[in-house]
């Protein structure tokens, strides 16, 4: 059997009883015998849902027949929408696949019935398909059923109701809520919702409840989404009676999504579900205790008998208001004591809450402190402190809470816990003064130490005891005092009781005096206030007795003492070291002199005179002192090593007379007695006032020293300088003379310190020895004087005349020094000479430069030249006598003041020898100039180093030229010849040397220039019929230019491939030929050939050429045999006239095949 298959299309054969495909990845597909019928099982996974909700329905569809399912049905109940997105069982068969099609009251998924199709439903195999269905709304729940159809390969089919759907449409809503108090610390946390039916936990968010008005902290659920949850409160809310609960509507909802509606306040009566408990216990007064439950209870069922307190009987029968019960006990506690208190329900039957829970067992309890606090009693401990002591430990003590009469409370001294504060006065009182202490009538933080503590009663008075002793202040004589008079001073803060009030005197040093001197005060010394100068003697105001006298320099301990009416004692007043003296005193030394920097005996205007005293004894205050008719102002008479020694001091002006300096002293010692005064001193000393200055000096000269010397001038050269001046003799004798500079001393001052009575000439020296020396000594110039000093210091300038010093220290300098205008001399400018170019700095004008120009043999110059601007040109003169190489130019120049400046030099080459004529080693590399080369035309060769080529190129009429440099011997200059006309090219080149010696010039070798471009007549070929070329076939082709070109090259390819020209007839024509090669490209229509160029002998290029004759296509590729051929089928008698032939190729071959 012979069959054909062309281009990869699908060929069938069909015979009797067997169907066969003919493809590159085919497959064969046989017929199946029929089998038995078929039911299914049907469920689905949204069994409930909300009315009017649009969900995904998955019904779970089981083949529970022997026959494979190719068709499944979904009917939907009435009321439901199929809102399409159909979703049939996955495709498991890349050949037969699912259809689906659907409307709004069913959907269908159905696939072949081919028993090779997998994606039938086998037998007792699971399947899924889903739909989107929009529930309806009834007006309550209802069950809905779905109706599913299938089909099997017989056409048997089943049909399947079971699968349920219940519409939920009824809001949930709350039946009832208990509050707990789940951990018995009497507040309610918890409250347990019951809802009308199950409810979807996660859906509620706890923010959304509160229980007693706080917002709910916790949700706990229990068995998840049942019909009921606990909310909780973690802090709790205070009290066990029932709480008020509230939600505000959010999303929680039953298990479809009807959401739960607000429930306000009042909407649901909550039930209580919580036991009262004993909170606390507190007194309240010393004979009653108040007992606090955690919400209200049914008072008909308090009694005594419920309750007990150690140590404690009650009076009268318990009472209750509002969760209160108050006991009273027979017997009275303390204001900060604690009985506990016991709670129990055996004795009796308890106390219940108003809906008839009973409270739990408690106690004992210990109760806080209830009881306000009291004054107890007050004491004045000091003038400003009043100590108050109260019932009980206090807890803080407020000065805003109390009063003291007539006075302020400034602030309270207070350490907790205590039962004592002191009240800090404002205002002092009399050491006698008790004011009335009392609380304000509302207290406020004042409080004892209870838990939770108390305020003092209000309006509670206290008068204080006296506990404050007199004082006794502002005694006279005080310690270390002097006295020459038997008085006394003193002041007492309140009266003192008679016989207690004593002063007395006892000898502790100085004169002897065996006698204690004793007065006991009496009469109005006695009074309270203040007692100045007292006379001790013995009278009904002043001393019981008194024995006289006290004794002249002797020393006393002197003691003051008392007490008050109710025996407060007052402290001791000592005062020791009281001298009582009655001797004047006297001055043993007395000193004048002055701080003149020459002689102490002489002052002048400015001068300090100082007068040093030494007293017979310690004096009270400073003396008073005049100095040259002056009161010497206290400050300035100063206290030595005692009392006994000062010295006072005064400036000398120019309105005190001249003369010797006068003086008095006037003093008292520590016991008031006045001493004589004092106006000569007690030695030889004496001081001398002269405020005359000399005449002033004239004719001051100055003279530098070493190096160049110019008048009034001091430059680098020099190492020191002197100076003079004249006096008139006798006004300066035993002073000295100083030189100035610009009115100052010299750094280090230079001076002329031997002035004799008949010298009229001063003179000085500087002794230097350095330039550098000098230059610290006068750093800029200036004004040269004198000032001349007499004896006592008074001195006078010199300010006319005075020579003007100038301190030059610049060195001038040579900026540069050029020598000719290059750096070289060549024959030329030997025998001319060249310029000398000079630059400098600091040179004024009319300054002479000398140059000198030398060489290894001779010399020229010196060449000079005045300086103009800081510049100067200076003609060498002819310097053939010099030798060839280096010369050098030494220059030399000074400035006004006399600095040199430092030589300048410069250094040029002579040479005088023209460098050798250059070689042409090529022109164009070839000496032939085409087209491309024309407008750049390259000329190498060698020559001197560093020397400038000179290159000329010329034909007939035209010349062209271009320079350079030769390196390392040779040189490559390229020119543009665009304007030289074709023919033969004449070079000159010819060298400069860097001094510009010139050579003589080369002229060979010369150069042809050729600039017509070929060109290509036609390219002809022998494919010019029509057909087909294939592998080794090939084709000629034929260039024929515009003339012959002997010696031209020819470039150019076909169909990807480079051609080989040759020319058999001297460039009269060019051949190539083209073989087809395996891989080649395929032409499906004829390739002409084109962009060939040919290039003549001097390389001038012609215009792309092309061809226009061939005809024939070309086909470069073998077919390769089939890769696989294949036998589908076993060939049996059954299917011999048709079997399957699987073979795999080329695309677009065609193949011959036999069985």
């Amino acid at each position: 059997m012979t069959k054909n298959i062309f281009g990869g299309n699908l060929k069938k054969v069909f015979s009797a009883g067997l169907t066969a495909m003919f493809i590159l990845s085919g497959f064969f597909i046989a017929a199946s015998p029929a089998l038995a019928a078929h039911t299914a099982t049907v469920s689905v996974n949204r069994a409930l849902v909300k009315g009017g909700s649009t969900n995904i329905y998955t019904f779970s569809i089981t083949n529970n027949g022997a026959d494979s399912i190719y068709l499944l049905k979904i009917n939907a109940p009435t009321g439901f929408t199929i809102a399409d997105n159909l979703s049939c069982p996955a495709d498991t068969d890349a050949t037969f696949d699912w259809s689906n099609t659907s409307n709004s009251s069913d959907a269908t998924c159905q696939t072949s019935i081919t028993v090779s199709n997998s994606n039938l439903v086998a037998s007792g195999e699971t399947i899924s398909m889903s739909i989107t269905a929009i529930a309806p709304i009834p007006g309550s729940d209802t069950n809905y059923n779905w109706i599913i159809y299938t089909e099997d390969r017989n056409g048997d089919s089943s049909t399947n109701g079971l699968a349920q759907t219940i519409v939920d449409n009824t809001l949930p809503v709350i039946q009832s809520i208990t509050t707990k108090d789940a951990n018995g610390d009497g507040k309610v946390e918890t409250a347990a919702i019951l809802f009308s039916e199950p409810v979807l936990d996660s859906s509620f968010s706890v923010n959304g409840f509160t229980l007693g008005g706080a917002t709910a902290t916790s949700i706990e659920t229990g068995t998840a989404d049942d019909n009921t949850f606990d909310i909780v409160v973690a802090t709790g809310v205070v009290g066990t009676e029932a709480k008020d609960v509230t939600y505000a509507q959010g999303a929680g909802s039953d298990l479809v999504g009807n959401f739960l509606a607000n429930v306000a306040t009042g909407t649901i009566v909550e039930i209580d579900g919580a036991a009262p408990m004993l909170m606390f216990a507190k007194t309240v007064a010393t004979d009653k205790i108040e007992v606090t439950f955690s919400e209200d209870l049914n008072g008909n069922t308090v009694t005594n008998a419920d309750f007990s307190m150690a140590g404690y009987m009650f009076s009268t029968d318990a009472s209750e208001l509002n969760g209160v019960v108050t006991l009273t006990t027979a017997t009275a506690f303390g204001a900060g004591d604690k009985p506990a208190i016991t709670y129990n329900t055996t004795v009796s039957n308890g106390v219940e809450d108003l809906v008839g829970i009973q409270a739990l067992a408690a106690g004992p309890v210990v109760p806080t402190d209830g009881v306000k606090p009291n004054i107890v009693s007050s004491k004045t401990l000091t003038a400003t402190t009043i100590e108050v002591t109260f019932t009980e430990a206090m807890s803080a003590v407020d000065k805003g809470d109390f009063n003291v009469a007539i006075n302020t409370i400034d602030s309270v001294t207070f350490v907790a816990p205590a039962t004592t504060a002191i009240l800090n006065l404002y205002t002092a009182i009399g050491t006698g003064d008790t004011p009335q202490v009392s609380t304000i009538a509302s207290p406020v933080n004042t409080k004892d130490n209870a838990t939770v503590p108390n305020i003092i009663t209000g309006d509670s008075i206290s008068t204080p005891t006296d506990g404050i002793a007199p004082t006794i202040t502002a005694t006279a004589p005080a310690t270390n005092a002097f006295i020459n008079t038997q008085e006394v001073s003193y002041t007492l803060s309140e009266a003192v009781a008679a016989g207690s009030g004593k002063i007395t005197f006892m000898r502790t040093g100085g004169s002897e005096d065996a006698t204690v001197h004793t007065c006991v005060l009496q009469g109005t010394a006695l009074n309270v206030g203040v007692h100045t100068n007292l006379i001790l003697t013995t009278g009904g105001d002043a001393c019981e007795d008194w024995v006289n006298p006290l004794v002249s320099s002797a020393i006393y301990t002197v003691t003051f003492n008392a007490s008050d009416s109710v025996g407060n004692s007052a402290t001791m007043v000592t005062n020791t070291g009281v001298t009582y003296d009655v001797i004047l005193p006297n001055l043993t030394t007395v000193h004048i002199a002055s701080n003149n920097a020459s002689n102490n005996t002489l002052a002048k205007v400015g001068d300090t005179i100082i007068l040093t005293f030494v007293a017979s004894e310690n004096l009270a205050s400073k003396p008073t002192v005049n100095i040259a008719t002056h009161l010497i102002d206290a400050g300035n008479v100063v206290q030595g090593t005692d009392a006994q020694n000062w010295t006072a001091t005064y400036i000398m002006t120019g309105s005190d007379a001249e003369g010797a300096v006068p003086f008095t002293i006037d003093f008292t010692d520590f016991a008031a007695n006045q001493g004589s005064s004092v106006m000569a001193v007690k030695d030889s000393s004496s001081v001398t006032f002269d405020k005359t200055a000399p005449t002033v000096p004239t004719a001051v000269t100055f003279t530098a020293i070493g190096g160049i010397v110019v008048a009034n001038t001091v430059n680098t050269t020099n190492t020191n300088f002197t100076g003079g001046a004249t006096i008139i003799a006798g006004e300066a004798t035993g002073g000295y003379a100083e030189l100035l500079i610009s009115g100052n001393p010299f750094s280090t001052p230079i001076k002329d310190n031997t002035i004799a009575d008949q010298d009229t000439l001063v003179f000085f020296d500087a002794g230097l020895t350095s330039n550098t020396a000098v230059q610290t000594q006068i750093t800029a110039g200036g004004v040269l004087s004198a000032r001349l000093y007499d004896a006592a210091g008074n001195y006078i300038d010199n300010e006319v005349a005075n020579p003007i010093i100038i301190a030059d220290y610049i060195i001038p300098t040579f900026a540069s020094v050029s020598l000719g205008a290059d750096e070289y001399v060549n024959a030329s400018e030997a025998t001319a000479g060249v310029n000398i170019a000079i630059i400098t700095t600091g040179v004024e004008n009319g300054r002479t430069v000398s140059c000198t120009i030398t060489s290894t043999i001779g010399n020229v110059g010196p060449v000079t030249g005045a300086i103009t601007d800081n510049a100067v040109i200076i003609a060498s003169g002819a310097l053939n006598g010099l030798a060839d190489g280096n010369i050098t130019a030494t220059c030399s120049v000074s400035d006004t003041t006399g600095n040199p400046a430092v030589n300048g030099t410069d250094i040029a080459e002579k040479d005088v020898v023209a460098p050798t004529a250059p070689v042409i080693a090529h022109i164009a590399v070839d000496e032939k100039i085409n087209i491309a080369e024309k407008a750049a035309i390259v000329v190498v060769g060698t020559a001197e180093s560093g020397s400038i080529i000179n290159v000329s190129l010329s034909d007939a009429i035209h010349t062209v030229s271009n320079s350079g440099v030769a390196t390392g011997g040779a040189y490559s200059i390229t020119i543009d010849g665009t304007t030289l006309t074709d023919g033969t090219i004449t070079p000159s080149v010819i060298a400069t040397d860097a001094a510009g010696n010139v050579s003589g010039a080369d002229t060979d070798p010369t150069a042809a220039q050729d600039t017509a471009l070929p060109t290509i007549i036609s390219i002809t070929s022998n494919a010019t019929g029509v057909g087909w070329l294939k592998v080794g076939n090939s084709i000629i082709f034929t260039l024929t230019p515009g003339s012959a070109e002997v010696g031209a090259s020819v470039v150019g390819s076909y169909n990807g491939v480079v051609l080989f020209w040759n020319t058999a007839n001297g460039g009269g024509t060019y051949t190539a030929t083209y073989t087809i090669a395996e891989g080649n490209a395929h032409q499906t229509s004829p390739l002409q050939i084109s962009g060939v160029v040919i290039t003549d002998a001097v390389g001038n290029p012609s215009a792309a050429g092309s061809g226009i004759d061939i005809q024939k296509t070309i086909d470069a590729d073998t077919p390769s045999a089939p890769t696989t051929v294949t036998l589908l089928d076993p060939i049996n008698n059954a299917n011999k006239t048709a079997a399957t032939l699987h073979i795999t190729g080329e695309a677009g071959t065609t193949y011959n095949y036999s069985i």
